[in-house]
């Protein structure tokens, strides 16, 4: 984003409104996903890295990611597409990552029609004050391929020991 922003102008925040800003982003996701529309190493499209949005409604990353996907979508329609957010928002606390403050609602951008998957980042750095929602996910982190049936389906990708960096774990809508 920081390179849309210098290009641009504005801020961080104000780059998922920017009309060139986009403009200029279709043009790179049409170049990268028509080089790669065939490949079998493609698992998904993701839309942004962690995308927030300080102090920004949530509406205004629901509304690009929601105009991206579909974007997305219509040039391939045979892989997945995911935001990549980090799962701000969630029910359950007060804290930080409960909160909305970047400007993310997961449970919101996770209905997103053309996404077909969510992720949610745990640093173990901060789940030392992070703990999932008991509403959301009725258990704790070693148990979650246990408790997700009713709500979401996922699973883990764990790349790395799990006190040595993120783990990474996606959720996808029941059909």
């Amino acid at each position: 984003m920081k390179a849309y922003v210098t290009a641009f102008g504005g801020s961080k925040e104000t780059w998922y409104t920017n009309q060139r800003a986009q403009e200029q982003y279709r043009k790179y996701i049409a170049a990268v996903v028509s080089r790669y529309i065939d490949s079998d190493a493609i698992f998904a499209w993701e839309l942004a890295n962690e995308p927030r949005c300080k102090g920004c409604n949530t509406d205004v990353i629901f509304k690009w990611a929601t105009e991206t996907s579909a974007y997305i979508r219509g040039l391939d329609p045979n892989h997945m597409i995911t935001l990549g957010d980090e799962g701000f928002g969630i029910s359950g606390g007060t804290s930080y990552p409960y909160g909305t403050s970047e400007g993310v609602d997961f449970a919101k951008n996770l209905a997103i029609k053309d996404l077909d998957f969510g992720t949610f980042h745990m640093y173990p750095s901060s789940c030392m004050f992070f703990s999932l929602s008991p509403s959301l996910l009725p258990c704790s982190f070693p148990s979650l391929h246990s408790c997700m049936s009713l709500v979401l389906s996922f699973f883990c990708f764990m790349p790395y020991p799990f006190f040595y960096c993120s783990v990474s774990v996606f959720f996808s809508r029941l059909s």
